[in-house]
């Protein structure tokens, strides 16, 4: 199922992944050059979707690299270890890559 965020800075909803309620996993597909953030080395799930997947029963996150790799961790790995930060397009969850397993 396609989880939706709305983006501030375009004013409109997104998609932010999709979610497989079976396996309880949120998938994000990237661009490394767009999605990329150097400030924490890592990649960021809106905030408003990381509470979307959390109340759905989510367990784990794979963040899918376009012509690169998967990495994998656990949203409690998130919760514990990301930071919440505001760049202009609404709140995120960023954590870092040495928090995730590459796949």
């Amino acid at each position: 199922m396609k989880i939706l965020s709305r983006d501030m800075r375009k004013g409109r909803l997104i998609t932010a992944g999709e979610y497989d309620p079976d396996k309880k996993i949120f998938y994000k597909k990237v661009i490394p050059a767009k999605h990329f953030f150097r400030i924490v080395d890592g990649y960021g799930i809106s905030y408003e979707a990381f509470l979307n997947i959390k109340s759905k029963g989510c367990k784990k996150v794979l963040i899918k690299e376009k012509g690169g790799f998967n990495w994998s961790s656990d949203l409690k790995t998130w919760e514990d270890s990301g930071k919440v930060a505001d760049f202009g397009s609404g709140k995120q969850f960023l954590l870092s890559l040495k928090f995730m397993h590459k796949i």
